[in-house]
C-alpha cells in the first residue's frame, strides 16, 4: 500500500465533494466553493495557485485519504460513503487497508 500523495491528480480524482457523507455539509460546501474560485485563474498563475492549494489540505473539502481528518464538524458519517467508486481508491488498492473508506472521519490511508 502506498501513502497517498496530496496534490492536484489526487483532488481532480476525488469524489469526495459528491458524497453523502459531506453532501449537507455547509462548512464543506463552503470550503468547496472557495476551492473552485481559487482554480478560477489565469494560466500563468498556475503553479503558484496548485502551491497554495496543496499547502493547505484543511482548506480543501476532499483527498482526506491523503490528508486524514475532515476539519469539517457538520458531516454526517450515518451517510453511506462512495470511496469504492473513487479512482485514487482503486488504483491505490485502498480496499486491502484499514480504514479502507470514511476516510474523512477515520483518518488518511496508512
Amino acid at each position: 500500500m502506498t501513502n497517498i500523495e496530496f496534490n492536484m491528480a489526487t483532488i481532480g480524482k476525488c469524489k469526495c465533494p459528491e458524497c453523502p457523507v459531506q453532501a449537507q455539509s455547509s462548512c464543506a460546501m463552503d470550503k468547496l466553493d472557495n476551492l473552485e474560485k481559487t482554480m478560477d485563474y489565469p494560466p500563468e498563475t498556475t503553479v503558484a495557485k496548485e502551491k497554495e492549494i496543496t499547502s493547505h489540505p484543511e482548506h480543501v473539502p476532499e483527498a482526506y485519504c491523503a490528508t486524514g481528518t475532515a476539519t469539517c464538524p457538520d458531516l454526517d458519517p450515518k451517510n453511506m460513503c462512495q470511496c469504492g467508486t473513487c479512482d485514487v481508491w482503486k488504483e491505490n488498492r485502498l480496499n486491502e487497508g484499514e480504514p479502507g473508506g470514511y476516510f474523512c472521519s477515520k483518518g488518511k490511508a496508512p
